[in-house]
C-alpha cells in the first residue's frame, strides 16, 4: 500500500469515495470542500493506493470553531 499526498487531481476520486461512505452528500459540494482542504493549512487529505486501486482515504483538520 501507498499513501499518495493531496493533489487537486484526487478531487474525483476522493468524492466517490465519500458518496459511498455517505450517499446523501452532494458530489459537487465535496469537490468544493477538497479544494478548501487544498488551500487551507489547516487541512489535510491523503489516499491510499493498493496496487492501480485507491482503498481508502484520510482526511486531517485543525479546528478552530467552538466545539
Amino acid at each position: 500500500m501507498e499513501l499518495e499526498r493531496q493533489n487537486k487531481s484526487h478531487f474525483i476520486d476522493l468524492s466517490e469515495m465519500v458518496l459511498d461512505l455517505w450517499p446523501d452528500c452532494d458530489m459537487n459540494e465535496e469537490i468544493e470542500y477538497w479544494q478548501f482542504c487544498i488551500e487551507n493549512d489547516d487541512h489535510y487529505f491523503a489516499l491510499a493506493k493498493i496496487r492501480k486501486t485507491y482503498a481508502g482515504f484520510i482526511n486531517i483538520g485543525i479546528r478552530t470553531d467552538y466545539v
